[in-house]
């Protein structure tokens, strides 16, 4: 019997979520699975077949228009038609509850309500950093009757969900989600093929010799201020690359001021590498001395598979939270590092504790939720450890503080423990990581995986539907102990 199965996303650019849907569609190739892909904007990829684009599924952040949900769920309805030739039988939605476009959680609650399966797999979370959005979804109401914040997470036997990590997976278990409705389905790791390795074109960088090569957009929480504070511990003839500018506005002032620090004080780091110089990305990695990431969040975590692959050593910053699942796979990750430690005597006296607390309390306000005084002080006694804090929970104010005076006294250098030289890991560890990760996280396992859920979902009866506490799982997320600065 085939199965029919409408994967559904806002957009299809290129970026993480759409390499996921192309790889997800390529796994199912020859597994009796009929897939559509419904997109708000035009598919301008080459690996996706089966593509209908549908007006009002795409971002709405800002929009103005009266589409209601009724009207957008029957346009996917004739989107999945048009390209399946009939309903499907499970519907696989990506990032539902990001808040990206509330007029689509309406028209999933309605679809449920008629009868119809679903698969969320949720890449990020608008609980997570994401305040703006989750304000939309707050002032928003389904039907002028419901918030859209009570209506994230439908529970019933037809409603599953697929998470990147343990901690997610783990926030929804612990709010109330039923574990066998739960799948922990990490993102599939896309082998580089063989040519990408045979670049043989040599970088050359001015008077730079050696290079770290990060990899990214310069958003904000890939953390830039910790490229420039690594570049300060840099061997003469060595440099930091970033590869890529933010393309989006909202994140180019805090970008552009990095580069303008970066320039002043005359430290080795070359910004928007890709796109001013005539190299191809494969020569940028192919030539990097280390591949190195020094970001504060992430989803599943890419970068740190990634590198492995291209037969490169990592350096940088680890988020055990995300790796937790990479270590259990044999992935060894002891290159990295989990904090920065710098003393408090790199500031004046109360403008750590003032800044932090103000902040803290501005981003529980943005949720519309108030920090109580015994939170406050479980999240200061997190974020000044022992007298210190990590250099990665600060904002950019309070790094700059830190590189300037590193740049201004040179003997301060002597309080930080920072050597990534030191763990740069060997070839060996290179090829294990690399079998290990084509072993565990390969596109044919991601298939068998994600074909087992789908087959599950369509033998669910129908049932009825509740919803998750949407505080409960808001709570996870605001946690003062995982409270980062770069995230509010």
């Amino acid at each position: 019997m085939t199965l029919r199965v409408a994967i559904v996303h806002y957009h299809l650019n290129l970026g993480g979520v759409t390499k996921v849907i192309e790889s997800a569609v390529a796994s199912l190739t020859d597994s009796n699975i009929d897939v559509v892909v419904l997109s708000g904007e035009p598919y301008t990829g080459d690996k996706l077949d089966n593509v209908v684009v549908v007006e009002g599924l795409g971002y709405s952040i800002n929009d103005s228009s009266n589409l209601t949900s009724k009207e957008l769920k029957k346009r996917l309805i004739e989107g999945v038609c048009r390209g399946l030739g009939g309903l499907p039988d499970v519907w696989h939605v990506h990032n539902h509850s990001l808040g990206k476009n509330a007029k689509l959680l309406g028209a999933i609650i309605e679809l449920i309500d008629e009868g119809h399966r679903f698969l969320f797999q949720i890449h990020d979370f608008a609980e997570d950093g994401r305040s703006a959005n989750y304000k939309i979804l707050l002032n928003e109401k389904y039907q002028n009757q419901k918030k859209y914040t009570e209506l994230l997470y439908p529970v019933g036997q037809q409603c599953h969900y697929a998470l990147l990590n343990s901690r997610d997976y783990k926030f929804l278990l612990d709010s109330g989600m039923d574990s066998n409705r739960l799948h922990l389905l990490h993102n599939p790791v896309v082998i580089p093929a063989d040519s990408f390795h045979q670049s043989n074109k040599k970088i050359e960088l001015r008077k730079f010799k050696r290079y770290f090569f990060y990899p990214v957009r310069g958003i904000r929480r890939k953390n830039l201020g910790e490229i420039l504070l690594l570049s300060i511990f840099a061997k003469e003839g060595d440099c930091f690359v970033v590869s890529l500018e933010p393309e989006n506005p909202v994140w180019k002032p805090v970008y552009d001021h990095w580069v303008k620090l970066a320039n002043e004080l005359s430290l080795p780091v070359i910004f928007n590498a890709v796109n001013d110089y005539d190299y191809s990305f494969s020569d940028w990695i192919n030539n990097a001395y280390a591949i190195v990431t020094t970001s504060i969040a992430e989803g599943f975590g890419m970068a740190f598979l990634e590198p492995w692959l291209f037969s490169k050593p990592l350096v940088g910053r680890n988020i055990t939270d995300i790796t937790v699942d990479f270590e259990e796979a044999s992935i060894d990750l002891s290159s990295l590092y989990s904090e920065i430690p710098i003393p408090l005597n790199f500031f004046e006296k109360n403008l750590l504790l003032n800044t932090f607390t103000k902040k803290i309390g501005a981003h529980f306000d943005a949720y519309n939720m108030n920090i109580t005084d015994a939170e406050l002080q479980h999240a200061t006694h997190y974020f000044f450890n022992e007298g210190k804090v990590d250099f990665g929970r600060l904002d950019e104010e309070l790094q700059e503080i830190v590189i300037r005076k590193l740049c201004s006294d040179t003997s301060l250098s002597n309080n930080l423990a920072i050597n990534l030289y030191a763990k740069i890991p060997s070839m060996e560890i290179i090829r294990k990581n690399s079998t290990n990760l084509k072993n565990n996280f390969g596109n044919k396992n991601y298939g068998k995986k994600l074909k087992q859920i789908y087959i599950q979902i369509a033998a669910e009866e129908i049932g009825e539907i509740s919803f998750l506490n949407a505080n409960t799982v808001l709570n996870k997320f605001l946690n003062p102990a995982h409270i980062n600065l770069l995230r509010i």
